[in-house]
C-alpha cells in the first residue's frame, strides 16, 4: 500500500496552483505530486 505523503502548500504556491488555468501544467503537476517530497518538486 502506498503511503500518503502531506507537507504544507505556502501561501505562493497555493496561489500559484489555483491561478493556473493551463490544463496541460496542472495535469503534470499532479503527476509530479504523486512522487514529490516537497512542494518545490512539483515545480521543477
Amino acid at each position: 500500500m502506498a503511503d500518503l505523503r502531506v507537507f504544507e502548500v505556502p501561501k505562493d504556491a497555493r496561489a500559484r496552483i489555483c491561478a493556473w488555468t493551463d490544463l496541460r501544467q496542472l495535469d503534470t503537476w499532479l503527476d509530479r505530486a504523486v512522487i514529490a517530497t516537497s512542494i518545490a518538486d512539483l515545480f521543477d
